[in-house]
């Protein structure tokens, strides 16, 4: 039985939709099965929507993406399980937390 990964990604430009398919490929290698869902779709018309206008502001806005990038990068979530090491920003994105076995 092969591991299995569920990767998010967002419509919200091509850099996303590579990550998540250079993350698929990653993994692949390594025996794992994947799927891909798009975050903004699974918010809903009227949530994506939202989401865009949230994102595209924030891009539009000098500075604003870095500095909110930059203070979210920086945190461990309070409940972040300890099984998991280390936290997701503190390692290659597409590196899994276990290999297969």
């Amino acid at each position: 039985m092969s591991r299995q990964a569920l990767l998010l990604s967002g419509s919200l430009g091509a850099g996303h939709e590579m990550a998540a398919k250079a993350c698929a490929t990653s993994l692949a290698a390594r025996g794992w099965d994947t799927e891909t869902l798009d975050a903004m779709a699974l918010l809903g018309p009227r949530g994506g929507s939202a989401g865009e206008a949230v994102f595209r502001t924030m891009l539009a806005t000098p500075g604003l993406f870095d500095a909110f990038h930059a203070i979210t990068s920086t945190r461990i979530p309070p409940t972040w399980p300890s099984r998991c090491s280390p936290p997701p920003h503190r390692r290659s994105a597409c590196s899994p937390t276990a290999t297969p076995g």
